[in-house]
């Protein structure tokens, strides 16, 4: 069977573009077709505010250069995947997911300098006549989105809200199960009592996970969360399970984080270390903490769910692992295993923690055992 991925360059005019089609070995085929035309409407015309620099709002500023692109006949500066930052891999593959089968359908990933910063644009035709645009910054979060079609002009708006995605089934299918983990308990319900390895738990139950600790954590119709049959508070809401040592992270109604029965901090948002049952969490402020313990005001962040490691990124593009900094960052991964940091400067530099790999990295990627996989700027590849 062949996959087919056309690269649409254009809307302005009508330009020759390419369809690699790879077949069943493996092999590219790239042949040539012609984009249909599609007009730009006048309304997608920068404004002089948005063309003035610099420009203050970063965000206007991209949609601008977006926009020139456009008109001066489509993006033609392709993003390898090895080198989207999360955000944007992440709904690149999305798009193409989701995207009609059929000719005229194509999402592509492309890459512009905007205000001496990389713009990652994820762009999608549906059936030749409508296009939808997403714009990222360097660490992958979206900046701006449009839509347009023939008959509707291009427009910037809202940023659709990212659905969520679980952490993990709460309901693990043998092969689904995690690994090490052989005292997953197994939970049912019946007649809205919870039961686990048929013992029964509780009732009203409305919600529930298990770990493979043994342990469970459920929530009754009135609120109620329990940690197996202890009660832990009332008024919850968001709640997680550490899946091997199995504590309870959990938000009530006022937004304060509680481990199992103890409160943390007023948190807005939270992730946990499945293995360590350590906790970061950033409260309305913009604060980061480890636990108790405040890191700084952060704009990103990453626990590594192996080694507790709090990775993250402050309002000035500094990047810290724990209370240790790294140095301004472009683009940074945590390897899940070993806690490692992989990340590019603003220079292409490359570094693994603190240490200089690469002086001249395109891209890279790093497994969550900890090995690193790069591109120089000549296409060469290395690893280690």
């Amino acid at each position: 069977m062949k996959k087919t991925m056309c690269f649409a360059l254009a809307l302005a005019f009508p330009i020759c573009a390419h369809a690699v089609e790879l077949n069943g070995i493996g092999a590219a085929e790239v042949k040539t077709m012609t984009a249909p035309a599609f007009t730009a409407p006048s309304a997608v015309t920068a404004s002089p505010a948005e063309l003035k620099a610099p420009v203050l709002d970063w965000s206007v500023a991209a949609k601008a250069a977006y926009i020139r692109e456009l008109e001066a006949g489509g993006l033609t500066t392709y993003a390898d995947l090895l080198e989207l930052p999360p955000g944007a891999r992440s709904q690149l593959e999305k798009e193409l997911q989701t995207l009609p089968q059929g000719p005229g359908n194509t999402s592509e990933a492309f890459k512009m300098l905007v205000n001496g910063r990389t713009a990652f644009v994820v762009q999608s035709y549906i059936y030749d006549d409508n296009l939808r645009v997403y714009i990222f910054n360097a660490a992958g979060v979206p900046v701006a989105y449009g839509e347009g079609s023939v008959d509707k002009d291009f427009a910037w708006l809202p940023i659709p809200a990212a659905k969520s995605i679980p952490s993990r089934n709460i309901h693990p299918a043998p092969g689904s199960l995690p690994e090490n983990c052989g005292n997953m308990p197994v939970m049912y319900t019946k007649d809205g009592d919870l039961y686990r390895n048929g013992q029964k738990l509780g009732s009203n139950v409305s919600s529930y996970k298990g770990a493979c600790s043994g342990d469970v954590a459920w929530r009754n119709s009135y609120g109620d969360l329990y940690k197996n049959t202890d009660k832990l508070g009332g008024s919850s809401q968001n709640f997680e399970i550490a899946l091997y040592t199995g504590d309870v992270f959990w938000t009530d109604n006022y937004g304060r984080l509680h481990k199992n029965s103890s409160g943390i901090g007023d948190a807005q948002t939270f992730q946990v270390a499945d293995h360590t049952g350590d906790v970061a969490w950033r409260d309305n402020y913009g604060r980061l903490y480890k636990n108790g313990e405040e890191l700084g005001s952060s704009s990103r962040y990453q626990i590594a769910g192996y080694t507790g490691d709090v990775v993250w990124v402050d309002g000035y593009g500094t990047l810290y692992k724990n209370q240790e900094k790294l140095g301004d960052s472009s683009r940074f991964s945590v390897a899940e295993r070993t806690g490692d940091v992989a990340w590019m400067d603003p220079y292409s530099r490359l570094y693994m923690n603190k240490t200089q790999i690469s002086s001249n990295c395109q891209s890279f990627e790093l497994r969550e055992d900890g090995k690193l996989l790069w591109r120089d700027s000549y296409g060469d590849y290395h690893y280690q």
